[in-house]
């Protein structure tokens, strides 16, 4: 009887084992090693991240710049472009642009006159230019030295001259300077310092109009030094008064006749 109730148990056990044996061999996992693995819970992941590379890990540490780029992160040091900086480069090479092609626009038109082999009759016309330039000029200049007769001479003309200058400037400077004092002292903040103190704003702009005025003084006096002595009225002092350049028409004379 002990041999019939053993069997079975024995079998049970048997074909348990040999199930277990088979899943073994087919790669499959034994229950008490996947009780075993949920009792280990965080732990045993933690392990197997450290083991097993990870599809952001990999991404990070791989050579590949395609892959690496998904993940790039902007450098706090990386220096920002500030756009007020370019546009202000952009502005000066566009004014440089416009410079060269203007120049190189020149050049053009020099070398087409060359080619053409105009140079004598351009230098034939400039010939014919200054001519007709300086017989204007010898007019204008005896019209002119009528008039500076008539005032009292070149000396007595730059006297008056000077005069309205000078009196100009000032009433100039003058009416800058009242400006500034009436706007000051009728704001409040200036309203609310003490006597003393209002004192000291005035004073400092009054010394700042002295300023500007023996400023003035000294340049009228470096203009009358470089006045010629000649009481004659010349086509140097003519073209210096309608301010154009008298080498231009008088290349060669550097005393140029009436």
């Amino acid at each position: 009887m002990r041999d019939v109730y053993e069997t079975p148990e024995k079998s049970i056990s048997a074909s348990g084992e040999s199930v277990r044996k088979r899943r073994l061999e087919d790669g499959g996992v034994d229950a008490r090693e996947t009780t075993g693995m949920r009792r280990l819970g965080g732990t045993q992941h933690k392990r197997m991240d450290k083991i097993l590379p990870s599809p952001i890990n990999t991404l990070i540490e791989t050579d590949n710049p395609h892959l690496s780029s998904r993940l790039d992160v902007e450098d706090e040091s990386t220096p920002r472009l500030n756009i007020k900086e370019l546009k202000r480069k952009e502005s000066r090479l566009d004014s440089d642009i416009r410079r060269l092609q203007s120049r190189l626009e020149t050049l053009r038109r020099a070398k087409a006159i060359l080619l053409k082999g105009e140079t004598r009759s351009t230098e034939d016309l400039i010939v014919k230019w200054r001519d007709i330039a300086q017989r204007a000029s010898d007019q204008v200049l005896e019209a002119a030295v009528e008039k500076v007769n008539k005032s009292g001479g070149k000396c007595e003309l730059k006297r008056l001259e000077r005069t309205r200058l000078k009196e100009k400037s000032i009433n100039s400077i003058d009416f800058e300077y009242d400006g500034r004092i009436a706007g000051v002292t009728s704001c409040g903040e200036y309203q609310s310092l003490g006597e003393d103190e209002q004192l000291k704003i005035i004073e400092g702009l009054e010394a700042e109009r002295q300023k500007d005025l023996q400023t003035l003084e000294r340049r009228l006096a470096s203009s009358d030094a470089e006045d010629s002595d000649t009481e004659e009225f010349t086509m140097r002092d003519l073209y210096k008064r309608l301010k154009l350049d008298y080498k231009l028409v008088f290349p060669d004379d550097h005393t140029a006749t009436e």
